[in-house]
């Protein structure tokens, strides 16, 4: 959270917070949250999520901010794996 910026980290602390995020969601706000990132969302996490490191909770959390964006394949794989984090 700390390296979000000032306009930014309401908004994410707020997602992590709402009962209409998805308990599967909300883990990976947990700063020790490690998951390895399907195949298929490498470019993805590319071009959404330069700089994030794709094991990190963080490249979860904006690949779910876009999941509009990054491609049914990228978001269903990144749900599949998110759903089996116990």
């Amino acid at each position: 959270m700390g390296q979000l910026g000032a306009a930014c980290r309401p908004e994410v602390q707020a997602v992590g917070k709402s009962r209409l995020t998805p308990s599967y969601v909300r883990k990976v706000f947990n700063p020790a949250f490690r998951l390895a990132l399907p195949q298929v969302c490498t470019g993805p996490a590319a071009q959404y999520c330069p700089g994030m490191t794709p094991g990190e909770g963080r490249v979860f959390a904006c690949l779910y901010a876009y999941s509009d964006r990054v491609g049914k394949t990228c978001s269903d794989a990144a749900q599949v794996a998110l759903k089996q984090v116990q």
